[in-house]
């Protein structure tokens, strides 16, 4: 930070992102003059050869030339080499902050450049002159050793000339990914403060990288839809990203830096308080009978409910409430009305039918990722081999009828939905695969009506973030009125709030079971009369064709039940709250559901009929905006107190460093400009407030929420200790609702690692679910 500038122009990438480009380069810079030097020796040493073997070699003087070429491109290779090697100096010097040390990189960019196009016009000339090679005169003498020569050399020439077009095409294709481009014009900027111009600026970087992902990655995460409807949702991404990167100006790169190093100063804390425990405890805080343990550690604060009295324990009745037993000094005489408070809160055999509810719908939620999250999760699990056996045999044939809309022409979504929920065909009413409706190009998410005889159940289960639409709505955070929703549905919404983005989506999911009043035959309901009428185009109904309306199954007497999983949870809880009014009987599961979805009331009355779980340290279920204030604040202070280079701070994911030899104490900080500079930026943030309700509305998860605390990793080894099986030992907590209200009005502070976003994926869910009811004694049943 800030932004490079080279020769007036500017790009999305500071001066100390080049030290990998660069490393790169000179690897490749390197095995291409061994090359080089390899082709002219063999060039050189095959004359004779050839001349023996009788060739038709064009002649001495061309022969020269070529050599002469040779010279010439090895010259340039060193040249650039050396080029190369000054950026990576250049690059690494001086922290983040120091933009003075490294104000050469612009002129070793320029040099590089300068070195880049006489390498491409050498690269032509040196394939013309080396391509024009000695054919082999028929019935000549050892004409197969002749033309093993020829075949060596033509190797080495293809492979010469990939690293020299390789090098390029990376080179000048990565400066155009990220050459600053998205300033407003000067007519545009005429109407525009300088906040709706930050915003525009946001908003046009959105849309070309959406487009560039969409063209690198074939199409794989869909596309965003045009028209009003993608300008609208533009302009709320524009507005979230120029909200919280308003008076800074980091890059990408800036920001995991900066990641790292909280990450590292956050484990120096918990290392701290740890120690300081100790120093007064007589007895291990460590959970005992592991047979060898990587990780233990408490949780920390008085913010759960804790299950577990110790390792071992059986049965439902363990889970006794109690609170972690760190609490300090000053709040001990609070204890004895805190227990009382907590223990009252979940009854035992409450508390483990919750978690057996989740576990028992799980496998809906994990099918409507379709064949992407099979094919991925067996990549993870190193088994590619069994990942593609299991897509390869999801085609399913033509002549089946098809359950709904957005599905690929071989029908792999709607068969992974079949494998997944172990269901037939005649027990899905209806599905949806893709985030875009075809007809009408609005925003929607995959979700899918089921119905489920052994529990007597009807469920609609949705599909999380998986497009890039999906992503867009996620971004679309701006607290919405649920006033108009309440008047349209039949609840009071007045004074409530939610996630607009994901409100918008559960009104026209909403719209399109009220017009199609699948519900309500199925479940045999009478139709509810609203006060206002519905907007609705009849053109959004997808499903609608492929509801098999005479086979429709008698479900009188069933249950309701709403899911989804990240952002399909917090839709399923609000699709919920609008089905109450004609479904009173209605409940919802949100597994990993978002934190910044509704307002505190509402999210108090939602814990009746919703539950919320979620894994580890899933960043998700914490984020609001308060908890991105924070984050940022703790951005601003470990980029004001690193000590190193970027580099250096990339390089300690893979080689272990002390917190001390990456960050200053504050105490110890170096005064330069730089760092008063973003101080100031860090109070300006601190003491700016904006208008909008982004800011002035808390937003709290929906529902009940337990979380899946990690306790410790159990390392099992097998015989001769040749392999090893990480086993991450999990514990249920339910949140405190006045404490977690609390902490929201603050912001948590993320917990960030490795497992912030990996925590977050839905087929981890399955196995720690499992493993919880099983250590309680309770057989899982799916």
């Amino acid at each position: 930070m800030p932004r490079l500038q080279v020769g007036g122009q500017g790009f999305n990438i500071g001066s100390d992102d080049f030290f990998l480009p660069g490393l790169v380069g000179m690897m490749n810079r390197t095995v291409w003059t061994v090359l080089n030097v390899l082709f002219v020796v063999l060039a050189r040493g095959g004359t004779s050869v050839m001349t023996e073997c009788d060739v038709d070699f064009p002649g001495t003087e061309q022969e020269e030339q070529l050599y002469r070429g040779f010279a010439l491109y090895l010259i340039i290779s060193v040249g650039t080499l050396l080029a190369y090697t000054r950026l990576v100096y250049d690059s690494t010097r001086g922290t983040p902050l120091d933009e003075e040390k490294r104000k050469n990189v612009p002129n070793d960019l320029l040099i590089l450049v300068a070195m880049m196009i006489p390498q491409m016009v050498a690269g032509v000339l040196f394939a013309i002159l080396a391509s024009n090679w000695p054919d082999v005169v028929p019935g000549a003498v050892d004409t197969a050793g002749c033309e093993a020569l020829l075949e060596q050399k033509f190797v080495l020439l293809v492979v010469a000339l990939v690293f020299i077009w390789l090098d390029v095409v990376v080179f000048f294709g990565s400066a155009y990914l990220f050459l600053h481009r998205y300033d407003v014009s000067r007519k545009e900027a005429m109407y525009m403060d300088d906040f709706e111009q930050n915003t525009v600026r946001w908003q046009n970087c959105f849309q070309f990288w959406c487009r560039a992902t969409r063209l690198l990655t074939c199409n794989l995460f869909g596309f965003v839809t045009s028209g009003d409807d993608a300008e609208e949702v533009y302009h709320s991404v524009g507005e979230v990203f120029n909200t919280w990167f308003s008076g800074t100006d980091m890059t990408i790169t800036d920001l995991v830096a900066a990641a790292i190093l909280v990450r590292i100063d956050q484990r120096k804390e918990r290392r701290n308080t740890e120690l300081y425990k100790r120093a007064g405890d007589n007895e291990s805080s460590y959970v005992p009978g592991a047979k060898a343990r990587k990780k233990g550690f408490r949780i920390q604060g008085v913010r759960a409910l804790a299950p577990l009295e110790k390792a071992g324990s059986r049965g439902p009745d363990s889970l006794t409430a109690r609170v972690a037993d760190d609490i300090d000094d000053e709040d001990e005489d609070k204890l004895s009305s805190i227990e009382a408070g907590m223990a009252g809160y979940i009854p035992p055999q409450e508390a483990l039918e919750s978690i057996k509810m989740c576990y028992e719908y799980v496998h809906y939620m994990v099918a409507m990722y379709g064949w992407k999250l099979a094919l991925y999760s067996n990549m993870v699990r190193m088994q590619p081999v069994e990942g593609l056996r299991k897509v390869l045999k999801l085609p399913s044939p033509r002549k089946e009828r098809r359950l709904g809309a957005g599905d690929n022409c071989i029908g792999c979504s709607e068969q992974a939905l079949l494998t997944h929920t172990e269901v037939t065909r005649e027990q899905v009413i209806y599905a949806t695969y893709s985030s875009v409706s075809k007809d009408t190009h609005a925003v929607q998410v995959p979700h899918a009506v089921i119905v489920d005889h052994e529990r007597q159940t009807v469920v609609i289960t949705m599909r999380g973030t998986m497009s890039l639409q999906d992503l867009m709505t996620d971004f679309m955070v701006e607290p919405a009125s649920l006033s108009t929703c309440g008047s349209t549905w039949g609840f009071d919404g007045g004074g409530h709030y939610a996630h607009a983005g994901m409100l918008k989506i559960a009104m026209r999911i909403r719209a399109a079971l009220e017009h199609n009043k699948v519900l309500h035959q199925l479940l045999g309901v009478e139709p509810t009369r609203f006060d206002t009428s519905y907007e609705y185009d009849p053109n959004d109904d997808e499903a609608k064709p492929f509801i098999n309306w005479d086979a429709l199954p008698n479900c009188r007497g069933y249950q309701l039940k709403v899911l989804g999983h990240s952002l399909g949870g917090g839709v399923a809880s609000l699709l919920c709250l609008m089905l109450r009014p004609s479904f009173p009987g209605a409940t919802c599961i949100a597994y990993a559901g978002p934190g910044a979805m509704m307002s505190y009331k509402l999210s108090v009355q939602s814990r009746e009929w919703c539950t919320n779980i979620y894994l580890g340290d899933d960043m998700i279920p914490h984020l609001n905006w308060q908890t991105l204030r924070n984050l940022k604040l703790r951005v601003f202070d470990v980029l004001y107190r690193a000590k190193v280079s970027k580099a250096r701070i990339f390089r300690s994911l893979f080689v272990g460093s002390r917190p001390e030899d990456l960050l200053y104490e504050p105490y110890e900080v170096p005064q330069t400009e730089a760092r008063l500079a973003i101080l100031r930026k860090r109070d300006d943030f601190m003491n700016k407030r904006h208008s909008g309700l982004m800011e002035n509305v808390t937003m709290h998860a929906p529902g009940v929420t337990i979380h899946l605390t990690k306790m410790e990793t159990v390392l099992h080894k097998k015989r001769c200790g040749l392999q090893t099986r990480k086993e991450r030992i999990y514990e249920p907590f339910w949140t405190l609702p006045e404490q977690d209200a609390d902490q929201r009005e603050k912001g948590y502070d993320l917990n960030v690692s490795t497992r912030i976003l990996l925590d977050h994926f839905p087929d981890l869910l399955a196995p720690v679910l499992r493993q919880v009811l099983q250590r309680y004694g309770s057989e899982p049943e799916l």
